[in-house]
Order: C-alpha cells, then structure tokens, then sequence
C-alpha cells in the first residue's frame, strides 16, 4: 500500500512536531510540537 502523504511534507521533515522516546518498551509512539511547531499554533492564535 502507497503512503498517503509524501514524506516531505510530513509534520516531522516540516519540524513541527517529534517523535518523544516511550517508556516501558512498548511498541508505541510519541509525538509532540517542536518549539518551531509551538510557535505556529501561537501565530495561527493571534492571527498573523
């Protein structure tokens, strides 16, 4: 199956968001917002 989106302009290759390291071995992954990413979401807030 073909990847729906292209990697390029994937949240991770674009720095807005990262892979967190999981705890306990699980098989799970973790995502939260770069500074950059963070930094968005308060442009998109005060309307820039």
């Amino acid at each position: 199956m073909q990847s729906r989106y292209r990697e390029d302009e994937s949240l991770l290759s674009l720095n807005i968001v990262e892979i967190k390291s999981g705890s306990g071995g699980r098989d799970i992954k973790l995502y939260g917002l770069t500074p950059f990413g963070k930094e968005m979401i308060e442009s998109i807030k005060n309307g820039r």
